[in-house]
């Protein structure tokens, strides 16, 4: 396994840096897998979920992986409240950019995304469909309306953001426009654009983004590849931070290397 750091330049929304880790298979790679984190996390994820995800795809499945930070999170130092949906798609297209360009001009590129990460695949996958040939979510939130109520939402529109408040990290400044995206934007619609394959996983006891969004993802597709997977006794995080040997996440984890392997 080979891994470096990098940043790559983007021009949208306003200029800013994007921070990204490419981690390398020493065998030669079957898949370019581009990662997207999701609210309040940055690259590595919840309790570095990514981190053990990006060496497992390497060593057993031969996947380079492109971990980032969006606009405003962990290493970036754009404003979060420049954060959108727009901004992350750009995103994600500079970082694909940078690999169909240094890395790999035909290896086959997938997006995997966990909670606001998954609505960030879904929208990419929708904007660009012919750009990707497969796309994986956990937790995939194309919903995300529980997060503003209709105060925040006035507020946003009043003062250019709203405060989203964490029990876990310091306070964000969620923009205005991310609020006129999650109050109007219809994900799914963009996502059924989509018609490759799709691998949607989902806790069953999670709280956070109920698992029948999971259904919900593979009724907006139509490849005959791409399912659904639940699994039992799951939380948000894949029970990542309560298990000492992440039993629960490695499962995931092998169940997306298994489906990238297969196509």
């Amino acid at each position: 396994m080979i891994q470096k750091t990098i940043c790559i330049h983007s021009d949208t929304p306003k200029p800013h840096e994007i921070p990204v880790i490419i981690t390398c298979p020493e065998e030669e790679p079957k898949a370019i897998l581009i990662m997207c984190h999701g609210t309040g996390t940055d690259k590595n994820e919840a309790g570095n979920g990514y981190v053990k995800a990006s060496e497992i795809l390497a060593d057993t499945y031969h996947v380079i992986t492109m971990r980032f930070d969006f606009m405003g999170s962990g290493d970036s130092e754009a404003d979060y409240a420049d954060y959108c949906f727009d901004s992350a798609v750009d995103d994600v297209m500079s970082v694909l950019a940078f690999a169909r360009r240094e890395i790999s001009a035909s290896l086959p590129a997938g997006l995997l995304g966990w909670s606001q990460g998954g609505t960030d695949v879904l929208l990419s996958l929708g904007y660009h469909p012919e750009a990707f040939a497969f796309g994986i979510t956990w937790a995939g939130a194309p919903d995300l309306s529980s997060m503003m109520n209709d105060e925040q939402y006035r507020e946003a529109m009043e003062n250019g953001y709203f405060t989203m408040e964490f029990d876990w990290r310091s306070d964000l400044h969620a923009g205005r426009q991310w609020a006129e995206d999650v109050r109007h934007k219809d994900v799914l619609q963009i996502f059924s654009r989509y018609t490759g394959p799709v691998l949607a996983i989902a806790g069953e006891d999670d709280d956070v983004v109920p698992p029948v969004w999971a259904e919900k993802i593979i009724q907006n597709n139509s490849h005959p590849a791409s399912r659904a997977l639940f699994i039992p006794g799951a939380d948000h995080t894949y029970r990542v931070f309560e298990e000492a040997d992440q039993r629960t996440l490695v499962s995931v984890i092998e169940a997306s290397g298994q489906f990238i392997a297969a196509l």
